[in-house]
């Protein structure tokens, strides 16, 4: 099975990175794990996907805070800590992926 690239699912962390604050409303994460189980490779299985997804979610959530979260809001690009940052939060969950 091909793991889906940590850097796509970043891309779909990143793209929903105006959401990603702790006290978010049901509705709002949803979209969000929806949109990254989207972004999965075709060859993961969709729970799989989800779980990974539904831990990245909890995991960004603890790393960033809510400022930092509203200064991602908006921004084209980030700067490299910030990416590293995303990555290390979502590989927290790599094992949702392949147990």
């Amino acid at each position: 099975m091909r793991l889906p690239s940590l850097a796509v699912l970043s891309f779909a962390l990143l793209g929903s990175a105006p959401l990603l604050a702790a006290d978010w409303p049901d509705a709002a994460r949803k979209q969000f794990v929806d949109e990254c189980v989207g972004s999965a490779d075709a060859n993961t299985p969709p729970g799989k996907a989800r779980a990974y997804c539904e831990c990245s979610a909890e995991q960004v959530s603890q790393e960033f805070s809510d400022a930092e979260i509203r200064q991602l809001q908006g921004q084209a690009e980030l700067d490299e800590r910030t990416r590293e940052r995303l990555g290390q939060a979502a590989s927290q969950c790599l094992h949702h992926l392949n147990p």
